[in-house]
């Protein structure tokens, strides 16, 4: 489940990001490529492309729904540690 999400959250950062003409900054660019090589191995080129894809469309608003929905899980873990 996670390399399409990540797929579709790098694919509508980059659209963001281009939109802004900002590029991925020096410090997170090894994360990106990292993340991205990941994802793509996980899903193999004919489904990231599509997640990419899919994820461009996406406005910010939508993009900050799925990342939060993607923390959840984490968030409450950390919560039952405590």
């Amino acid at each position: 489940m996670w390399p399409g999400i990540a797929a579709r959250l790098l694919g509508a950062a980059s659209a963001l990001r281009s939109g802004h003409g900002t590029p991925v900054p020096p410090s997170e660019q090894a994360d990106n490529e990292r993340t991205t090589a990941l994802a793509g191995r996980a899903l193999g080129d004919e489904a990231f492309a599509s997640a990419w894809t899919r994820g461009q469309a996406l406005s910010l608003e939508q993009a900050m729904a799925e990342a939060r929905w993607m923390d959840e899980p984490a968030q409450d873990a950390t919560a039952r540690r405590r």
